[in-house]
């Protein structure tokens, strides 16, 4: 052991002797500082823009949207200038307006372009926004309907205030606790395989999904600090290869050989991956000391035992060098950097399953 710990200091010290290795270790933590600024700020939903112009009916269904729950995340915005503009720089798909005079023009008639729309060209969401935002609308407006028809009428017979204002809590309570429409969206053939017993549904498919790492999150600062330590273990792997072809090794005890080689070639990958922890700080996507002293620590041993198996089956250490930069870009794609490809494609959760920057992503994914 002490002969090991003499080879992983000696090596550490030659990688450190290097200018351009010594350098990417100080700058590394800068770099993912600077991703992490260049980040948008993080949102449950995907952001739609709200102005009601005035109180009245605009004012409760923008309120009744803001509240609820679903895959948009509805903003109130203070004027219609700031609401355009959260268009105009990306930062909503589109935004509805709603005038004053909303409820007064519904009454009348008046249906054509009582709602104004600003929405990004770019944007392919705005119809199933629109559905939610005018089903929002309907389910107020048909409650005004609603005790309109019961003033003017005589189905209900006369009715005093107290009558009225139970028939506004029956049909608010009927419109929001399920028991009249329920609505699930899932793919068809979730449910095709599941009628047939095969396979899974979308909840326990949801499920798989998460643990499996994706789901739609996404990790540009994390994600490319698991990318760069998996591509050390490789880099250094190659180093290792070529020292053995020189006969570095040769001269140590035929049982040492094989510790001093892995002391060889985890020095590297513990230096960067020591740069990323601290880069992960600095960036402050810090989740606590053990959890991330833990999960780097195993991280790091799974990376070393990957460069060194696929060093032990590519003798040739040039093709390994030479499939680098396909690891790296095929990493950046499967694994939940900048984009979740899960999302779109079936057989990703899959490879990412054999993927270690993966799985260390799906430790913090949920």
């Amino acid at each position: 052991m002490k002969r090991m710990a003499t080879w992983f200091w000696l090596s550490a010290k030659r990688w450190l002797k290097h200018p351009g290795f010594a350098a990417a270790l100080i700058l590394l933590p800068f770099l993912m500082a600077g991703v992490r600024s260049l980040e948008p700020e993080e949102r449950e939903g995907i952001a739609i823009g709200l102005w009601p112009e005035g109180e009245g009916l605009g004012m409760e269904i923008a309120q009744e949207l803001v509240s609820g729950e679903g895959m948009f995340e509805f903003i109130l915005y203070a004027s219609e200038e700031e609401a355009r503009q959260a268009v105009e720089r990306k930062e909503a798909e589109c935004a509805y307006l709603f005038p004053e005079d909303l409820e007064e023009r519904l009454k009348t008639g008046d249906y054509r372009r009582c709602i104004t729309v600003y929405k990004a060209p770019s944007t392919i969401l705005d119809p199933i926004a629109g559905e939610v935002v005018y089903s929002a609308l309907a389910s107020r407006y048909d409650g005004i309907l609603l005790q309109q028809y019961a003033d003017e009428e005589e189905a209900f017979g006369e009715l005093d205030e107290s009558d009225g204002q139970e028939l506004a809590e029956l049909y608010q309570k009927y419109r929001t606790d399920g028991s009249t429409f329920r609505f699930e969206y899932a793919e068809l053939k979730d449910y095709e395989k599941r009628e047939e017993g095969q396979g899974k549904g979308p909840e326990e498919n949801q499920e798989e999904n998460q643990k499996a790492g994706s789901g739609g999150k996404v990790f540009p600062v994390r994600g490319l600090g698991a990318v760069i330590i998996f591509l050390a273990a490789f880099f250094s792997a190659c180093t290792l290869g070529e020292d053995e072809k020189k006969g570095l090794f040769l001269a140590l005890p035929f049982r040492e050989r094989p510790l001093c080689k892995w002391a060889a070639l985890m020095a590297p990958l513990v230096l960067t991956a020591l740069s990323v922890w601290i880069a992960l700080w600095a960036a402050g996507e810090w989740e606590g000391l053990w959890k991330e002293t833990a999960t780097m620590a195993a991280y790091v041993l799974v990376c070393g035992i990957y460069g060194f198996a696929a060093k032990e089956l590519v003798k040739d250490t040039r093709i390994l060098a030479a499939f680098l930069p396909v690891l790296a870009a095929a990493l950046l794609v499967i694994c939940p950097v900048f984009a979740d490809a899960g999302m779109w494609f079936d057989g990703v959760n899959a490879i990412r399953k054999f993927l270690p920057a993966a799985w260390y992503l799906g430790w913090f994914a949920y």
